[in-house]
This record gives structure tokens, sequence and C-alpha cells, in this order.
């Protein structure tokens, strides 16, 4: 069977879960990891005698001698950009993880250019393949909760003060707060599962951190069909993260994920009709982190297209990943203005990239 041959820009936190998953669920079947790059020469040499790859402390050395079909890129947000540009620049398909970019205006420029390219271009939004996620989309798919009038959003996690003091966290150049760098992925997968959202109110604060940004994000939404909730993320909860959930209510049934990596089928009533823990259990999985195993999921997808279509085809595309940059500004814009915001791509925030 013929493999993928990747290669990898940034060693950090992230990397470290791509070769637990990878080793968990025998991805070596299907990748092949060719080149590493990292100008952290400590985490070079944390690797080095642990994986069968070409390293590099130089990025242009790393362009040079990678032969990869994509690049995933792991480094801080507010360098997908620039990575990614010379990524495609040097005729790679690239894939990166959460956020795309800082902006949506940076996102389509890479875009425009992958095309003209004719290069792949995609986003890392793991959530999308738990088991629990894809079962829910499917009975949202068949409207078999009726039409769809209440939801809610919180996810309540820990985050100590020494997360925020590696000089990238919690910073508007380079993160965001708790919307941009955690809760997005539930802001993803809301808008996935019933949006699109049409309009936020929203206010950010630092309930116990110190972050440029914010560590707490309290909003009303209003999604496209009139159905109305709420969105609340903070990091200020102690003394660990206490749990994760999106629940939504129709007028036939309502349902609920949970978890850490909104991994647990938790509650799924339709007509009266609530599913048994063991029909429950089935689209649920236990995890050990936020990260959960999505990611495995993503790869095995991305190995499936590349069989079917002879070429790297990412799960999620970059257009997806530019519209949940577009929602995050507007929640930001709708802080610093004080007013509801219609979601578009001229929302911008005056602080988030900057």
């Amino acid at each position: 069977m013929p493999k993928i041959k990747v290669s990898f820009i940034g060693l950090g936190r992230v990397f470290n879960h791509y070769l637990f998953i990878i080793e968990k669920f025998k991805l070596k079947k299907i990748i092949t990891i060719d080149c590493l790059c990292d100008q952290d020469k400590n985490l070079i040499n944390k690797f080095k005698n642990k994986i069968n790859a070409k390293f590099y402390s130089s990025l242009e050395k790393f362009f040079d001698n990678c032969s990869s079909d994509v690049i995933f890129v792991l480094t801080p947000s507010g360098k997908h950009y620039e990575h990614s540009l010379q990524a495609i620049k040097k005729n790679f398909n690239v894939i990166t993880e959460k956020p795309v970019t800082m902006t949506s205006l940076e996102g389509l420029k890479l875009k425009k250019i992958a095309n003209k390219k004719k290069l792949a271009f995609g986003v890392i939004f793991q959530n999308r393949f738990n088991p629990a996620i894809t079962h829910v989309k499917k009975i949202l798919n068949k409207r078999l909760i009726g039409k769809i009038t209440n939801f809610s959003v919180r996810l309540i996690w820990c985050r100590y003060q020494n997360y925020y003091n590696d000089k990238w966290h919690g910073t508007w150049k380079n993160d965001g707060g708790v919307l941009n760098q955690q809760a997005i992925h539930h802001l993803d997968a809301l808008n996935w599962l019933i949006g699109p959202i049409k309009k936020v109110f929203a206010n950010c604060s630092n309930q116990v951190n110190r972050l440029e940004a914010e560590d707490t994000i309290t909003s009303i939404l209003k999604l496209k069909n009139n159905a109305v909730g709420t969105f609340h993320a903070t990091t200020a909860a102690r003394p660990k993260d206490i749990f994760a959930e999106i629940s939504i209510f129709g007028t036939k049934g309502y349902l609920e994920v949970s978890g850490p990596a909104l991994n647990e089928l938790k509650k799924v009533n339709l007509n009266n009709k609530e599913y048994s823990r063991k029909a429950l259990n089935k689209f649920s999985e236990k995890v050990p982190n936020g990260y959960g195993y999505g990611h495995a999921k993503y790869i095995q997808s991305l190995h499936k297209n590349f069989i079917k279509k002879g070429k790297i085809i990412p799960p999620v595309s970059a257009s997806e990943g530019i519209v949940n940059t577009d929602l995050v500004h507007s929640f930001y814009k709708s802080n610093e203005t004080n007013k509801w915001q219609i979601i578009n791509k001229n929302n911008k925030s005056k602080y988030l990239g900057k």
C-alpha cells in the first residue's frame, strides 16, 4: 500500500501528540516521516535518536532537502501564515494546525497562491472526526431532532499563569485568548453541526490569568435559522480542566456531547425516546487529554483520499478554516464595540494578529 511521505515544521507539544497517535494507531503503515524542522536545537536533540528522519534547524535547508507529499505546520499560531507561505512557494502541499491563520486575509492569500500552483492547503479540526460528533452530525442531517431552537457551548478549562509565560500564548500577535486557542475547536464543531452562525454579542474578560487577550469569553449567538444560544469558554477554572460540552435542543428532541475532546455522547432523546447507556457508549471513546484521537482519523482520511485520488486532499479545507477565523474576529469585534456583530469577512478585530 502506498504511503504518504510527511514532514513537520514545529516540534513542540502538538508534535508530541502526533507521535503518540502515530504509535497508538500504527500510522507508520500509511505514512513515512521525511523531515523535521525546529529552530530550537534542544527539541531536535530530544527527538534525533528516537525518530528516523532528517532534522533541520534552518527552514531554508529543510525546504531544500524535503521531498514530502505534504508538510504539516505545527508552529505557534502567529507563525502559520509565514511558514505555510514559505512551504507553498516551495511547491509543497500544506496542512496547518488551527487556526489556519490569524486573519482571514492571510488565509485567502495562501489559498489563492495554493490554487494557482494546484497545491493542497488544509487545516486541522480533529474533533470533527470523533465518533460522538460524527454520529450527532448524522442525526442533525436527518433532522431527527426537528427544528433547532436552542443550544449552548461550555468550555470550563484550567490554564495556570506559567502557560502564558512562554512569550506567545495569550498574545494578540501570535495567539489570542481562550477563544482562538482552545474554544476554536468547539466553535468549529458548533458551526459545522448546526451553523451557519448569523450574529454574535460577546464579552471578554480576564478573571484569573494575566495575558494580552482573554481567559474568559461569554457570548450570545443567533443562527441563520433564528435559533439562539450561548457560548461560554474559560481557562480560569481551578484546579484542573472540568468539562466541555455542546447541547442542542430541537422541536423533536435534544442531544449533548461532552468530554475533554467532545469525545463522549452524553444524551440523545429523539421523539421522547432516550438512547440507552449502551447506545451512548457505542459512539463514545475515552481519551487522555483535550487533543483526543481525531488526528489519527484525520490522517487516515487523508491517506484514503490519497489512495483514491492519487493526490493530497485535506479532509478539512483551508476555506473552512477561514470561516472559523471570520467567526473569531466577529466575536472579538463585538467585545471591542460592545455591539452585536453580523458574521462576515469584513469584521476585523483591532488586536488579533497585530
